[in-house]
Formats: C-alpha cells, structure tokens, sequence
C-alpha cells in the first residue's frame, strides 16, 4: 500500500495551514483538510486508518 501527499519542497500548500485564507478557517484556524492519495491496498481490506501527529502545530493551534 501506498499513502502520499502533496507538498511543496516538503511543507504542505499554505492554504492547509496557518497561511490558509480567511475564508478557509474557523475561528481563526485552518479548516481545510489536505487531501491524502493511497493507492495499492489490499483488496481484501475494509476500512483503512491513518494516525497523524502535526508536533508543528501547536504554536497555532495549541495542540497536535
């Protein structure tokens, strides 16, 4: 299985994070989610769960 995201040497696109434009956040914080391709997984799988930790994120958002 595969999972990959988009980014842009490294760092997810501004308009996922603390960039993002006033339109794209609630109450101040980002609201948009990246979106997350995945691509070969196993057939015989149901569901599929992936844990994110963001330790960056606190400063803006006051926690992971």
């Amino acid at each position: 299985m595969k999972i990959a995201v988009s980014t842009m040497n490294g760092y997810l696109f501004d308009c996922y994070g603390k960039f993002a434009p006033k339109n794209q956040r609630i109450e101040g914080k980002p609201s948009r989610s990246f979106p997350i391709f995945v691509t070969d997984a196993p057939k015989e799988a149901k569901t599929l769960a992936v844990f994110f930790r963001d330790y960056d994120s606190v400063p803006v958002c006051g926690f992971t």
